[in-house]
This record gives C-alpha cells, structure tokens and sequence, in this order.
C-alpha cells in the first residue's frame, strides 16, 4: 500500500483563487510535514516545499527561479489537503 500524501493548497495573490503548490516537474512540492497538535493551544504546521529551478543555469533571472518563487506573502491563507480523501486536514494563515 503507498503512503498517502499531503498537498499543499494556497490562495493566489493575484486569482484570489486556491492553487496547489507544485515543483518544476508539476509534482506535488509537499516534501516534509509535521503536524503538531494540543490541548489548549493552536496547531501548528511546519512544511517543507520544494521549490527547485527548471533552469538555474539561465541568464534570464525569471527563468531561473523555482516556480513558488515570491508566491507566500505574511499571513497569506494556505490549506493542508489529503490527496486521497481530498479533505482539508489543517487550515491556517
């Protein structure tokens, strides 16, 4: 049986649309997730997404940043969603 993943879903700045957040290769960019919860406090969620350069050799410097690139702002809303279920199972800012 493979492991389920988590996606990681934000609302665009410029679409104020919920986007996935993908890689260079159009992959899912979730590469580390914890999820951490208690009692008496907020959740917390700590994400790493890769954001690898199709490029990074390119004299053009558009090109040769990864795609989520200047994509997160502060307090810019994202969502955790199971891609099997395709429930979200954490939302915050």
């Amino acid at each position: 049986m493979a492991i389920s993943k988590t996606a990681l879903e934000y609302i665009s700045l410029s679409t104020g649309n919920w986007t996935k957040a993908v890689n260079a290769d159009g992959n899912d960019a979730v590469v580390m997730l914890n999820v951490e919860q208690s009692i008496n406090a907020s959740a917390k969620a700590d994400v790493i997404l890769s954001n690898r350069s199709p490029d990074p050799s390119s004299s053009n410097p558009t090109n040769a940043k990864g795609p989520l690139t200047n994509v997160f702002a502060e307090f810019q809303r994202i969502r955790l969603v199971h891609q099997e279920v395709g429930i979200p199972i954490f939302s915050g800012r």
